[in-house]
């Protein structure tokens, strides 16, 4: 029987028509335009944050009059504590986001043991958001390895919002070689994204610290009444709040603006994909052909 080569059945000249779907598709864009798989990840965001933040801090205002303040804070650690957990013996790594959650639980039940006036009570809630602060901070050390990954708090939220933890980004390189990694890592792959969520992450930290010092001065230096100072407080919050906000936004925009042109330059799926495809079609076809030869050789061999 005579042997038809690869070259002799598939031409290379131009892409077939049908083979529009190579066309190369950036994993974070597609995110935004998949509604469905948008509201997935956001009904899975709020989820993780309702037990990992709503029902712990719901614990500690419906338990903090009834029982001492660093127990009501040892009780909200545990939700986190459990999420942490389980992700840590089901994926082998530690979530950083419930890490700090049980961190600053702690560190603010060993704040709380200074108990006594209603300045000292305004002290101590201002240290939770020091806390707070120095926890952004803390996720800017620049570590990874095989159990830990360290990221800007601003992009472990943003990705766990809006990306499966599990989603995987194929490509083809310029030498038509087929790559593939997560589409988290992917992301944080390319230094100006690193750079944005890093000042991102620093303006947090930054605001949540002067605000900090500036309750500290209200309750220290002034004479301001208690009433005032929260409200005050409340404030500068939701001032920090739409500020941070409209940059998580910009942040979000040039994200899918810089992976956008990465895909156009390093993807070259709609280049050698088509390709690719006819080979694996091609030798798929071979294959069948070689099956049926082999079933026609036991026939007759049978006879």
């Amino acid at each position: 029987k005579k042997m038809v080569t690869f070259r002799e059945r598939v031409s290379f000249d131009r892409a077939p028509s049908y083979y529009s779907e190579v066309t190369p598709i950036n994993p974070w864009e597609s995110t935004f335009n998949s509604k469905q798989h948008l509201f997935q990840q956001l009904i899975s965001f709020f989820f993780i944050l309702f037990i990992t933040v709503g029902i712990p801090l719901t614990l500690f205002f419906t338990t903090r009059n009834h029982i001492e303040a660093i127990y009501s804070l040892l009780i909200c650690a545990i939700l986190p504590l459990l999420y942490m957990v389980s992700v840590l013996i089901r994926y082998h790594k530690l979530d950083i986001f419930s890490f700090l959650l049980v961190l600053t639980y702690i560190i603010s039940g060993v704040v709380s043991l200074a108990t006594g006036d209603t300045t000292i009570t305004l002290l101590r809630d201002s240290a939770v958001t020091a806390v707070v602060a120095l926890l952004f901070y803390a996720t800017m050390l620049p570590i990874e390895n095989k159990w830990i990954k360290i990221r800007p708090l601003t992009f472990i939220l943003s990705t766990e919002m809006l990306i499966d933890a599990k989603a995987t980004y194929h490509w083809i390189n310029p030498k038509g070689i087929r790559q593939e990694m997560s589409v988290v890592d992917w992301v944080w792959s390319m230094r100006k994204i690193r750079i944005y969520h890093y000042c991102l992450t620093c303006g947090w930290a930054t605001f949540l610290m002067a605000d900090y010092i500036v309750r500290v001065i209200m309750v220290i230096a002034t004479d301001i009444s208690v009433h005032n100072i929260y409200l005050s407080g409340s404030i500068i919050v939701i001032i920090e709040l739409i500020i941070m906000s409209v940059l998580g936004v910009i942040v979000a925009v040039m994200t899918r603006k810089v992976t956008r042109e990465w895909v156009q330059d390093n993807d070259y799926t709609e280049k050698y994909g088509w390709k690719m495809e006819q080979l694996r079609s091609f030798q798929y076809q071979h294959h069948e052909e070689d099956h049926e030869d082999d079933e026609e050789i036991e026939e007759v061999q049978d006879r």
